[in-house]
């Protein structure tokens, strides 16, 4: 019997090294199913693949996992791979990251591993298995959209090479990433219009190639016979926009438009928060101060707009008073501190602050540059480098403490580190205020000064001075006493 086995054993090695042929039918069983059509999928709209979806013409025979399925895609890593045995579709789970390509150089099996001879009893069939390369590959591919508007009064049409633009209104058509898209204008010279120019794109001709590498909006200005053309544009490191009236300039960088000859056009410039409108130019005469220019349209015309960068004033913010709040500016976020910050602002810039106390105190009142009482906002205008001085108090007003000085044969005096010298010792002071005592003997015979109380020790025995921190209420005596010699209890 266990010869017999053995035997069995030695045949099925055979088989499985490949050392004896095996029947057609065994290689057809474990021949891999040709794929059909493999499709890429982008389910999060990010540009880049998360998954692969291969369909097969028959049916898979053996069980799905990676080892059996050591697929590779070029730039991607893969996380999983779902499928089941006698299913005609498999998906690839693909783990995304940033350096992962927008579209995978190519898909392939590829043998990662020494596969177990079990899973394939074929040399041949797990040869063509491990090589066999993806075919019907779609790959997703990212597409931009490009706007075409028509301006002015003259008539004309736009198309494009490749084809997608073709009107004379407005139109938008869709093109793959990176690919360079050419419009032409053409004007309608039976009506006597002309071609004014390109906004979006920079050509002073009929033509302008634009790459798609992102959405893009070109406008096209094409102006009527007896028309004029007014075309603007933006210098200066700063931000705004120009409208006209009548219509037709609306821009943020360069733009054009065409008007009946002899129109007068009224043109207003708008600064960006944070920029100011420095100067008119080219046909465009009028002062910085104003922020509305007419033009005359009696010939074509060329304008130019300065618009600058505000220098920037800081603004500094300081709490103070006995008791705690904070400071805040509001929607912008930049000042929301205690008990100070600082930080910049545009030149003419209104912050407006608002003062919230914590609890257990009250807002006492703004000072400083900050002109507001006792109001919790205040509207404060960055024309200059401004301080404002926020003041909190405790409820119930300042805490004080009291002081009690006692002398015997001599007097003190007091000087408190907050109001300075006091008429009596005896009084008020403020919470955590420094007061020093000085003692000075009635009979310049008694030199021997005894410190008590409050001032028991911690005193200058050489100044008689005694030094109390105000952190609670206090009380202190002092006598003056002969210096002398005793002996036995009597006085020498």
């Amino acid at each position: 019997m266990s010869l017999r086995r053995t035997l069995l054993s030695l045949l099925a090695l055979s088989v499985v090294v490949g050392l004896l042929p095996t029947s057609s039918a065994m290689a057809a069983r474990n021949k891999p199913p040709k794929i059909r059509k493999a499709v890429m999928k982008d389910r999060d709209g990010d540009g880049k693949a998360d998954r692969v979806v291969l369909r097969y013409n028959e049916r898979i025979k053996h069980k799905v996992d990676r080892r059996r399925f050591p697929f590779k895609v070029a730039g991607y890593r893969i996380k999983k791979i779902n499928g089941a045995r006698g299913t005609r579709r498999l998906v690839i789970l693909l783990r995304e990251s940033s350096s992962a390509p927008l579209r995978p150089a190519s898909i392939s099996y590829k043998r990662t591993r020494k596969q177990p001879v079990k899973d394939m009893r074929n040399k041949q069939a797990r040869k063509q298995f491990l090589t066999r390369n993806i075919i019907g590959l779609v790959v997703p591919t990212v597409r931009h959209t490009l706007t075409v508007q028509k301006g002015g009064d003259g008539l004309g049409v736009v198309t494009s090479d490749p084809a997608g633009i073709d009107c004379g209104a407005s139109c938008e058509a869709e093109y793959e990433e990176g690919t360079p898209v050419t419009l032409t204008a053409t004007p309608d010279t039976a009506s006597g219009a002309t071609f004014g120019g390109w906004t979006g794109c920079a050509s002073t001709t009929d033509t302008c190639t634009v790459t798609m590498d992102a959405a893009k909006t070109v406008g096209a200005t094409f102006t009527a016979a007896g028309s004029r053309t007014m075309a603007v544009s933006h210098a200066g490191d700063g931000a705004g926009t120009v409208t006209s009236s009548p219509a037709g300039i609306d821009c943020g960088a360069t733009c054009a438009a065409s008007y009946a000859e002899g129109t007068p056009v009224t043109l207003t410039a708008t600064p960006d928060t944070g920029s100011k409108l420095a100067a008119w130019g080219g046909d465009a005469t009028c002062p910085a101060t104003s922020t509305t220019c007419v033009v005359p349209m009696t010939d074509d015309r060329t304008v130019s707009v300065t618009f600058e960068l505000l220098p920037l004033h800081s603004l500094t913010v300081t709490n103070a008073g006995t008791g705690t709040g904070t400071v805040s500016s509001g929607a912008d976020n930049k000042i929301s501190c205690a008990p100070t910050c600082n930080t910049t602002y545009p030149e003419g810039t209104v912050v407006t602050l608002t003062a919230t106390p914590d609890s257990g105190s009250t807002f006492g009142g703004w000072s400083g540059d900050a002109t507001c009482g006792a109001s919790e906002t205040c509207d404060v205008t960055v024309d200059a480098a401004k301080n404002v001085i926020a003041t909190f108090d405790l409820t119930g007003g300042p805490v004080t403490h009291s002081l009690t000085v006692t002398p015997t044969g001599g007097t003190v005096s007091c000087v408190s580190a907050d109001e300075g010298p006091v008429d009596a010792c005896d009084g008020d002071y403020a919470d955590g205020d420094t007061v020093t005592i000085t003692a000075t003997a009635t009979d310049p015979l008694d030199v021997m000064t005894v410190w008590g109380g409050n001032c028991a020790s911690g005193v200058n025995a050489v100044l008689n001075i005694c030094t109390l921190e105000m952190n609670a209420d206090k009380v202190v005596t002092v006598a003056f006493e002969p210096l002398g010699l005793s002996l036995f209890g009597q006085q020498l």
